[in-house]
């Protein structure tokens, strides 16, 4: 955060794994930007913790096995911003749903952020390839929950089986 010039219209959610459930979330200002840091989301809230987000930054320093968070946030419709290491950045398309950065990599990151909100060419290219994203990714949910609805309406043991 300290690359960033001052007065950015950003602001950070940290997952603070140190943080219990029932902790109060804490925030914080790191080099004039508001950080809040909260404890580990619920796996039934992550749908609406990612509702509120913009871009995901997964600044991994050690190769990932899987890279779970990024491709739950994708799917969600955010950017992503990953390092280049291990498997946490292989679902991402650069400069289509997300930028795959140099691990360990400050400045690139910083770059990065800023691009997002700069308001030349690329900028404005990376901006309208994140609302895409997000729209996209509300229709999709929509389009399943009309899906299942219509499963549901069409087969009466199908939805028993639902209910068990």
């Amino acid at each position: 955060v300290h690359l960033l010039p001052p007065g950015l219209n950003l602001e950070f959610t940290v997952i603070d794994h140190r943080l219990q459930q029932d902790e109060v979330a804490h925030s914080s200002s790191w080099s004039g930007y508001p950080v809040r840091f909260v404890h580990l989301v619920p796996m039934g809230e992550m749908a609406s913790f990612y509702a509120m987000q913009d871009v995901l930054v997964a600044p991994s320093i050690w190769p990932e096995s899987f890279g779970l968070v990024t491709r739950e946030a994708l799917s969600a419709g955010l950017w992503v911003i990953a390092s280049d290491i291990g498997a946490i950045a292989e679902p991402i398309d650069h400069n289509r749903n997300g930028n795959v950065i140099p691990a360990n990599d400050a400045k690139a990151l910083a770059k990065t952020i800023q691009a997002l909100l700069d308001s030349d060419e690329e900028g404005q290219m990376l901006q309208a390839a994140m609302v895409s994203r997000k729209e996209a990714a509300a229709i999709a949910s929509g389009e399943m929950a009309g899906a299942l609805q219509y499963l549901v309406d069409a087969d009466p043991a199908y939805s028993s089986k639902l209910s068990n």
